[in-house]
């Protein structure tokens, strides 16, 4: 949404739906994970767009960013959108293994900003529940990343307050340079709950998740030996606005 030298990241806010990652086990970050949304669909020509911010933390590893969602609905029980997230990182300092000796920088450590991007689709066969789908690309420091999700979410249909909750697998992997580099194929999970209020036309939500991936795990020759997990969670707020 970091290992420097034992941990990963920290997986940034669920405004972030971005995985970032500091120390010696970078991984590939996702397309933008967080919810912010039950299981109703826009009616058709219906448009919408929700803003959000949020935070989180997994070791020395922390960062906040915002997230911005537009989704129109088509009819049938069905949305599409695009959503954004922006994310500032902080993993901490790089230093060696002793004091005033050289250290070996990797670029995930330290403060960066990263960006993710996605093409969405939702589809409610009933009224509490939805099937998501996406897929976009990330730019982070450990390089350009695309990938997806799928998954769904559930809403008790309330009249002011309404409970929601949602789980989501997502994957990333490194585009431009080898397939293995930088936490190579790395998958995750996502599993969230919150409350969406109804405020008028609006919907103000709070939020909060677990979130695991699991990154490439290379030897010293660098071939894959297997994926290490690496838990993390976040939190967030957003508000939904219409637009038509």
């Amino acid at each position: 949404m970091a290992i420097a030298p034992r941990l990963l990241s920290k997986i940034c806010l669920f405004a972030v739906g971005v995985l970032t990652a500091a120390g010696c086990a970078p991984l590939s970050p996702s397309p933008p994970f967080h919810f912010l949304e039950t299981a109703e669909v826009l009616k058709k020509d219906e448009v919408a767009l929700t803003l959000g911010a949020g935070g989180g933390g997994l070791d020395f590893g922390s960062g906040g960013g915002g997230a911005l969602r537009v989704r129109a609905g088509v009819g049938s029980g069905q949305e599409v959108g695009l959503e954004a997230t922006f994310l500032y990182a902080d993993t901490g300092r790089c230093e060696g293994p002793v004091p005033n000796a050289p250290a070996d920088c990797k670029p995930w450590i330290g403060q960066s900003f990263a960006f993710a991007s996605k093409l969405a689709y939702k589809f409610a066969p009933t009224r509490w529940l939805a099937l998501l789908a996406g897929a976009g690309f990330a730019q982070s420091a450990v390089g350009m990343t695309g990938g997806g999700d799928a998954g769904l979410v559930a809403s008790y249909p309330g009249r002011h307050v309404i409970p929601y909750a949602g789980a989501r697998f997502t994957i990333g992997a490194p585009l431009g340079r080898d397939v293995h580099s930088a936490g190579g194929i790395t998958p995750g999970v996502v599993a969230a709950g919150g409350l969406a209020v109804v405020a008028g036309h609006a919907r103000l939500y709070v939020e909060a998740g677990y979130v695991e991936a699991w990154p490439e795990k290379l030897d010293d020759h660098g071939v894959v030996t297997g994926h290490d997990g690496y838990p993390g969670g976040y939190f967030g707020a957003g508000v939904q606005l219409p637009l038509r």
